[in-house]
Protein backbone atom coordinates (compact mmCIF):
# COMPACT_ATOMS: atom_id res chain seq x y z
CA UNK A 1 0.00 0.00 0.00
CA UNK A 2 1.26 3.59 -0.52
CA UNK A 3 1.43 6.34 2.01
CA UNK A 4 -1.21 8.38 0.58
CA UNK A 5 -4.50 6.18 1.19
CA UNK A 6 -2.87 4.87 4.55
CA UNK A 7 -2.76 8.18 5.39
CA UNK A 8 -6.11 9.16 4.32
CA UNK A 9 -7.44 5.79 5.88
CA UNK A 10 -6.05 7.11 9.54
CA UNK A 11 -7.34 10.75 9.08
CA UNK A 12 -10.49 9.79 9.27
CA UNK A 13 -12.18 13.40 8.68
CA UNK A 14 -16.06 13.95 8.26
CA UNK A 15 -17.21 13.67 4.45
CA UNK A 16 -18.77 17.07 2.65
CA UNK A 17 -22.09 15.76 2.77
CA UNK A 18 -21.41 14.95 6.64
CA UNK A 19 -20.01 18.35 7.36
CA UNK A 20 -22.89 20.54 5.11
CA UNK A 21 -25.66 17.98 7.16
CA UNK A 22 -23.93 19.26 10.51
CA UNK A 23 -23.73 22.92 9.97
CA UNK A 24 -27.80 22.62 8.61
CA UNK A 25 -28.57 20.75 12.23
CA UNK A 26 -26.28 23.74 13.97
CA UNK A 27 -28.33 26.02 12.35
CA UNK A 28 -31.62 24.56 12.53
CA UNK A 29 -30.94 24.43 16.52
CA UNK A 30 -30.22 27.62 16.54
CA UNK A 31 -33.46 28.52 14.98
CA UNK A 32 -35.66 26.25 16.98
CA UNK A 33 -33.94 28.49 20.18
CA UNK A 34 -35.05 31.35 19.15
CA UNK A 35 -38.38 30.24 18.56
CA UNK A 36 -38.84 29.52 21.61
CA UNK A 37 -37.78 33.19 22.80
CA UNK A 38 -40.62 34.29 20.84
CA UNK A 39 -43.27 32.01 22.28
CA UNK A 40 -42.63 33.75 26.02
CA UNK A 41 -44.04 36.89 24.87
CA UNK A 42 -47.11 35.88 23.55
CA UNK A 43 -48.62 34.78 26.98
CA UNK A 44 -49.89 37.62 27.91
CA UNK A 45 -52.77 36.74 25.41
CA UNK A 46 -55.34 34.51 27.03
CA UNK A 47 -56.53 31.76 24.54
CA UNK A 48 -59.19 30.40 27.11
CA UNK A 49 -61.25 33.42 27.71
CA UNK A 50 -64.19 34.48 25.70
CA UNK A 51 -63.64 36.40 22.74
CA UNK A 52 -64.86 39.50 22.29
CA UNK A 53 -67.61 39.78 19.93
CA UNK A 54 -69.59 42.82 18.25
CA UNK A 55 -72.39 43.16 16.12
CA UNK A 56 -73.55 46.55 14.87
CA UNK A 57 -77.15 47.65 14.49
CA UNK A 58 -78.07 50.01 11.51
CA UNK A 59 -81.42 51.82 11.39
CA UNK A 60 -81.11 51.62 7.88
CA UNK A 61 -82.44 48.79 5.35
CA UNK A 62 -79.97 46.98 3.82
CA UNK A 63 -79.97 48.84 0.71
CA UNK A 64 -78.98 51.89 2.25
CA UNK A 65 -75.95 50.30 3.93
CA UNK A 66 -74.71 48.61 0.89
CA UNK A 67 -75.06 51.40 -1.31
CA UNK A 68 -73.12 53.27 1.45
CA UNK A 69 -70.49 50.65 1.37
CA UNK A 70 -70.49 50.44 -2.29
CA UNK A 71 -70.83 53.61 -3.37
CA UNK A 72 -67.48 55.75 -3.50
CA UNK A 73 -69.21 59.23 -2.64
CA UNK A 74 -71.10 57.44 0.00
CA UNK A 75 -68.15 55.69 1.52
CA UNK A 76 -66.43 58.49 1.80
CA UNK A 77 -68.98 60.30 4.15
CA UNK A 78 -68.44 57.49 5.86
CA UNK A 79 -65.10 57.32 6.73
CA UNK A 80 -65.57 61.62 7.33
CA UNK A 81 -67.67 60.31 10.49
Amino acid sequence: MSNGTNLAALVKGPTRRQAIAGVAMAFGGLTLGSAKAWAGTEEKISHSAEAIHQEPVFKASRKRVYDALTETKQFDKIIIL
